[in-house]
């Protein structure tokens, strides 16, 4: 107020002709302003450190009796103030930071619940800050435009930095570029380049392509790539290329990608990449959020978070952190840092090296498999899932795959089994990701932007989730029915890495159930559960491709393998060597009971499936017959009828419970000759040991 007052003051002298009559009486008239505009500022700094100065002092038993919102606005303040100081000289806003930082730790360091709770909020909120008081990329980097001419490096515009290096207070931030004499269409130009354009993009040499920002009528703050008018710049009279109808979370600075083709631009619209950071030399590595980030991994906040006093309420709160330390994985570009000597305030200049730690995510899962306590491992599991989509795969590759060993490892509890489970339950079900496909497409924390995750982390998951769905105790899990799902989506998904995976999980399906055919004693529950997966695989695959998945080397080496598979079971069931194993109960899963039929129908069903996926793929009469022989109680002796009454007939897919759909627009051939289906019926069907007296209406509905 003072200083507006001295404003006005000085503004009335010169109306009115005060002052010397020279232009020394006004300079020192602005000197003796300045003066005492830096006195206040002085008195207003010794304010804040000496308030800086008593929270520092205060034991945690103080800090109990002083209200949470009384310290939260008094910070809030304290900042404000600042924030104001750093107008005239931007070094000045580290002090109240480094104060900040360490008030949060006596809040997280403390013995009482209520503070640490407390101190976390404060976590949440120096990270928003640090964020907001970030400065502006030093330039951006603008390819795949179908104007090749707007393709190149964006320079931040250097009339908006002050003296020491910093962007000026309450600017438009816009970047420029001017077109070079001897850029044409270039290699980043997307399509073949007309003679039209080639000559337009000549026409354009020498000038000014301006990367900035718009407040249009209805307030929305949009981004441009335009040729400025030279005389009315930021008006109609600007030639626009492309656009960004920005949201509220992409108007700070120019979003990477979503731009649209305007009336003078030519699709496709490009992709922009942010480089470096508008700091003066030798800064770079000495922002706001670098020294938070080394705050933190020196401090040891994360080990902090999952050690000997966990507590879920503060686990749940510690994300914010955590996806903050693995953002600044990438954060710096070393060759965007300039080599020429400069005084700095920093002691290292080593480009991303306070950050998240793979030893910090080993860390979190080691917790999980050795608390007891199912409400922290709960909150470490949704941790985990929430940061993945943030994480490069430099962290998350070695985290899927230390999950994935547990499952190999054991402890005094037992085995990992539950604990892997609930995490790729976590995955399958979590919010973050896309509704509509439960996929690689996720949401990050406060944006709204959609993030694809990178195509190497995608599948690590869904060797993790496979790797669940095969185990040997899957179908206990109530989950199993989620985390398949997952996995359908993922495999079905047309892509080399799918298009990999599924043949890695077909084949390893089949050796299995390989396995089991030749294995006297086997585990009767997971065998037929394989049997499903196989089917379950096969159906991912698209229907042109199927022939050659399930015939190697001119051999139908799948049908065949399935059928020596049912006949495997059959004469396990004869011999009766085996039962299926015992299940322990507990209260997380359901134990599934063993069903002699219905594993026989559903065997059935699939063999079925697959047979009817060729029009070369038949059954001979002599696997018939050694199949007839061994159903012969009155159950399998129905449940083969209706095999060999669905399988003779085309357009028909067999249900899981082996009853029949009717026609469908994917029909299944036939799986016998003709001469095939009236052996059936002569020689099976009417012998006289079909025992007719024992067989119910499906055997009767077969016959017909």
């Amino acid at each position: 107020q003072q200083q507006q007052q001295q404003q006005q003051q000085q503004q009335q002298n010169m109306n009115s002709g005060g002052g010397n009559g020279n232009g020394e009486g006004l300079a020192d008239q602005q000197q003796q302003a300045a003066q005492r505009m830096q006195s206040i500022e002085q008195e207003a700094r010794h304010l804040c450190q000496a308030v800086m100065k008593h929270f520092s002092s205060l034991n945690e038993e103080t800090l109990k009796r002083i209200p949470s919102e009384a310290v939260k606005q008094t910070s809030f303040k304290l900042q404000c103030i600042y924030e104001r100081l750093a107008l005239s000289n931007p070094h000045v806003t580290f002090e109240f930071f480094s104060f900040w930082r360490s008030l949060i730790w006596k809040y997280l360091t403390s013995q009482s619940l209520p503070l640490k709770l407390f101190g976390w909020e404060q976590v949440g909120d120096i990270i928003d800050a640090c964020r907001d008081n970030a400065p502006p990329p030093k330039a951006f980097i603008v390819s795949g435009a179908g104007c090749s001419f707007i393709n190149g490096r964006y320079e931040f515009d250097p009339s908006k930095v002050d003296k020491y290096g910093f962007v000026q207070p309450n600017v438009e931030i816009s970047y420029e570029m001017i077109i070079p004499f001897s850029k044409g269409p270039s290699a980043e130009s997307t399509g073949e380049c007309t003679d039209g354009e080639a000559a337009e993009a000549t026409s354009k040499q020498g000038k000014k392509i301006t990367l900035f920002r718009c407040t249009m009528r209805s307030q929305q703050k949009w981004w441009f790539l335009s040729e400025a008018d030279e005389d009315q710049p930021g008006t109609d009279k600007d030639i626009d290329y492309y656009q960004h109808k920005s949201r509220q979370h992409e108007e700070k600075q120019p979003p990477v990608s979503g731009w649209a083709t305007c009336r003078a631009g030519v699709d496709p619209p490009p992709t922009l990449r942010a480089v470096g950071a508008m700091v003066p030399p030798g800064e770079e590595y000495n922002t706001l959020e670098h020294q938070l980030a080394k705050w933190a991994i020196e401090n040891g906040v994360i080990e902090l978070v999952l050690g000997d006093s966990i507590h879920r309420e503060i686990v749940a709160r510690s994300t914010c952190l955590i996806n903050f330390l693995a953002g600044m994985c990438n954060k710096d570009d070393e060759n965007e840092v300039p080599r020429s000597g400069e005084p700095s305030m920093q002691t290292e200049m080593i480009p991303n090296q306070y950050c998240l730690k793979t030893s910090h995510l080993l860390l979190a899962w080691k917790t999980c498999m050795n608390k007891a306590d199912a409400a922290v491992s709960a909150e470490i599991y949704q941790l985990l899932v929430n940061i993945l989509p943030s994480l490069s795969e430099f962290l998350a590759v070695p985290l899927i795959k230390e999950i994935h060993n547990s499952l190999c490892q054991s402890s005094e509890k037992g085995d990992h089994f539950y604990e892997v489970s609930e995490f790729c339950y976590a995955i399958a079900t979590s919010n973050n990701l896309d509704g509509e496909t439960n996929g690689n497409i996720t949401t990050s924390s406060g944006t709204g932007k959609k993030i694809r995750m990178n195509a190497e982390v995608r599948e690590e998951i869904l060797n993790l989730q496979w790797a669940v769905l095969t185990h040997e105790d899957a179908l206990t899990l109530k989950s199993y029915e989620s985390i398949k799902k997952y996995v359908a989506h993922e495999i079905r998904r047309q892509e080399p890495m799918t298009d990999r995976q599924r043949d890695i999980f077909l084949s390893q399906c089949q050796e299995l159930v390989s396995k089991n055919s030749v294995t006297e004693v086997v585990d009767e529950v997971h065998a037929i559960h394989m049997v499903q997966l196989t089917r379950f695989i096969l159906e991912a695959y698209p229907r042109d491709e199927i022939e050659a998945m399930i015939m190697t080397e001119n051999e139908w080496r799948l049908p065949t393998l399935l059928l020596s598979e049912l006949i495997a079971y059959l004469n396990r069931r004869e011999n009766a060597q085996t039962l299926p194993p015992a299940r322990k109960p507990s209260s997380t899963s359901l134990v599934p009971e063993f069903n002699h039929i219905l594993a026989l129908k559903k065997r059935m069903a699939i063999l079925r499936y697959v047979y009817g996926l060729s029009p070369t793929a038949i059954i001979g009469t002599a696997e018939l017959d050694h199949l007839w022989s061994l159903c012969s109680r009155p159950s399998d002796r129905e449940a083969i009828m209706s095999f060999l009454a669905t399988a003779s007939q085309s357009g028909m897919r067999p249900l899981v419970g082996g009853q029949v759909n009717g026609p469908t627009d994917d029909p299944l051939f036939v799986a016998f000759e003709k001469d095939t289906c009236r052996y059936i019926f002569e020689n099976l069907f009417c012998s006289i040991s079909v025992g007719w007296e024992s067989l119910g209406d499906m055997a009767y509905d077969s016959f017909r």
